[in-house]
């Protein structure tokens, strides 16, 4: 059926460049409500520059940013061909047909559609996912405040994370993870700067904190289940085992299977469920893990809403 629907959608590209309208070239939408068409050839400070054809003649024309409304491009097959290789998981192809895609783009930063900034995030994951993680990460500070979506901007803030995180450099992925955290962003969607600190302190044998840290979005993100909280769940059910309430972590564990949540299927902690699911369903008294030193109590509301993000 991928097949087929693939085979549709290049079909209707094909067609696309025989249409009258798509061979005319890339169109700019002006606020005044006027359409241009042509080829685009360039951009100098504030000023984008068309080349549209009058006859026998060429002319180009330049218009202030400020005039412009939008830019639609005349690469509508290559970027569904992009668009599919992506989703096909072939990284390596699609990361050849995206760059070019994106360096077209990259003059036009402030004017692109979110349909066009989303190629942006396509090739950043490609370079990820291709052992090209420095790319990743160097053109991620170079587009992150350039690009106007506020989803497009998260989303290369998520994938800072991600790619600092997965290559090792822990202080980068923790300065990431804090400015997610600072700038008061929901855990509704994702976890992963929480699990980014608390795992943090877990490995610097700070149990205690990382519970804490991670208890925050299991808490806030209720009833939704966000991305990464698998992974949050198992941070905390092992930081509260390490601290010495296995009583408080063999709950989190059976809270974490009533909400259906899988463990991470590449944990390498797995051994922690055996040792709690030992522990007698008949114990006489839970064990309710409440901080002392970090106790909502003592903490302020503007401290509590910067570790928490908003709920």
């Amino acid at each position: 059926m991928k097949v087929l629907a693939n085979s549709k959608r290049r079909i209707l590209c094909l067609l696309l460049l025989v249409n009258t309208n798509f061979c005319l070239g890339d169109t700019i939408e002006l606020k005044s409500g006027r359409i241009l068409k042509g080829d685009l050839s360039g951009r100098r400070a504030q000023f984008v520059s068309i080349i549209q054809k009058e006859g026998q003649s060429e002319i180009e024309r330049r218009l202030n940013t400020n005039e412009i409304l939008g830019i639609q491009f005349s690469d509508s097959f290559s970027r569904h061909e992009a668009i599919d290789r992506f989703h096909s998981a072939d990284r390596y192809q699609a990361t050849s047909l995206l760059e070019p895609l994106v360096n077209k783009r990259i003059p036009y930063l402030d004017l692109l559609s979110e349909a066009d900034e989303q190629l942006f995030i396509m090739l950043l994951k490609s370079y990820l996912h291709t052992g090209r993680g420095d790319d990743c990460l160097d053109q991620a500070k170079l587009w992150r405040l350039k690009l106007r979506a506020t989803q497009t901007r998260d989303s290369i803030e998520e994938l800072q994370m991600t790619a600092s995180w997965t290559m090792g450099h822990r202080e980068e992925a923790a300065f990431y993870a804090q400015r997610w955290i600072d700038s008061e962003k929901s855990a509704s969607e994702s976890t992963f700067a929480w699990n980014v600190l608390a795992e943090i302190a877990l490995e610097a044998d700070e149990p205690d904190h990382a519970l804490w840290v991670a208890l925050n979005p299991i808490v806030f993100s209720r009833p939704n289940l966000p991305r990464h909280l698998s992974q949050t769940y198992e941070i905390a059910i092992v930081a509260a085992h390490k601290s010495g309430h296995s009583l408080y972590a063999r709950e989190l564990l059976e809270e974490m299977r009533s909400r259906e949540i899988p463990w991470p299927i590449d944990s390498r902690r797995a051994n922690v469920i055996e040792q709690l699911d030992s522990i007698a369903s008949n114990d006489p008294e839970r064990f309710y893990f409440r901080p002392t030193s970090n106790s909502v109590q003592e903490r302020s509301a503007k401290t509590l809403s910067k570790l928490v993000g908003s709920p």
